[in-house]
């Protein structure tokens, strides 16, 4: 007898010591985003969502969890204005076991098995690095949970190392829902299945460059203006919001370089600049001030942007260039005479 109880002790103490490895707890500011659970051993609401971790990186079957579906993150992501998530693995269990709670919660230590009402499971979401990053710096999206035709908000925002539970009827559909700027995607999380916005998956971009002019300025040696164009196809663009339907942002950034010892020209865009593809036709806009190129050698090169609606199928863009500028050596206006003008073209492709 008195061995049984011994070998029961130290089975006790065993199973206490048996925890993941630890790892840091998370910064205050993001312990009010997590909602870990009660140590209450009766069921959990029919309604409950929580984030047991908001780092957790491991496999979830590592912790003695079942082992659920693996997800791609290039499948299983989405991403807007101001957020990237990407779901990683998913299981649905009838309960998740005191040991394995504590295992995979934010704070290591005593935790009740976690077991929702009968008819429901308890879904277990574990998100990772999302593959492309947001479109802004700035925070503003919406998060929610939705089960059948039930939302759920979040208290806090999903990102790399989220452990989500739901409590959710056998079988139900069950997916994460983010709206930015009013425009929603979702993850579906139980098959990883992602709604996202056209446009955004993938990125289309080019480059364009060996255009501009041949000027000659009064009393000097004839000179070249470099030109060189950046473009962006996206739906989304700061400032502009989501464009309107059927339709995309062209967003571009031009390089110039004045090779002219002393001489700055102010180029007219709206006049010098102009964009043509299937369906599509637009102009540069706004005063484009290039520096001589001696001047530029102390200071960044000199660009500027503008961004123009286009069709959301747009992959051709013809660019057309004929100088329109008044230049200056010194605080004094020069004259110049045109030799030539050159534009030119650009395919967009697929970037990410």
């Amino acid at each position: 007898m008195g061995n049984r109880i011994w070998s029961a002790g130290l089975l006790v103490l065993a199973l206490a010591g048996c925890s993941a490895p630890d790892t840091a707890s998370p910064a205050a500011a993001r312990k009010e985003a997590s909602a870990s659970p009660s140590p209450s051993a009766g069921p959990l609401a029919d309604d409950y969502v929580g984030v047991l971790n908001d780092h957790y990186v491991a496999d979830l079957s590592s912790s003695g969890a079942p082992k659920g579906a693996a997800f791609d993150p290039n499948a299983a992501s989405i991403r807007g204005p101001h957020y990237a998530v990407a779901l990683a693995e998913s299981v649905a269990v009838a309960e998740l076991p005191a040991i394995v709670t504590t295992r995979v919660t934010s704070e290591h230590g005593s935790r009740a098995t976690l077991r929702p009402n009968p008819g429901h499971e308890l879904l277990l979401a574990r998100f990772t690095k999302a593959p492309l990053s947001p479109m802004s710096d700035s925070k503003g999206s919406t998060q929610e949970v939705v089960v059948g035709d039930q939302r759920r908000p979040l208290a806090g925002a999903i990102a790399d190392g989220t452990l989500l539970a739901v409590s959710v009827p056998q079988g139900a559909p069950v997916s994460l829902q983010i709206t930015d700027d009013g425009r929603a995607q979702s993850i579906d999380l139980r098959t990883g299945a992602a709604g996202r916005v056209d446009g955004l998956y993938p990125r289309y971009g080019a480059h364009a460059d060996t255009m501009g002019s041949w000027i000659t300025p009064a009393g000097s040696d004839m000179i070249p203006l470099g030109i060189s164009l950046d473009f962006e196809l996206t739906p989304w663009v700061e400032g502009s919001g989501w464009a309107p339907a059927g339709q995309a942002w062209l967003s571009y950034e031009v390089d110039a370089v004045l090779y002219g010892d002393g001489i700055d020209c102010d180029i007219d865009m709206g006049r010098t600049l102009s964009l043509s593809g299937a369906g599509f036709k637009a102009s540069g806009a706004g005063t484009f001030t290039v520096p001589s190129y001696v001047a530029s050698l102390t200071t960044n090169t000199p660009t500027h942007t503008g961004v123009v609606a286009a069709p959301a199928n747009l992959r051709s863009v013809s660019i057309g260039w004929s100088l329109h500028a008044g230049c200056s050596k010194g605080g004094a206006a020069v004259k110049f005479s045109i030799r030539s003008n050159a534009g030119g073209s650009a395919n967009l492709k697929a970037e990410d």
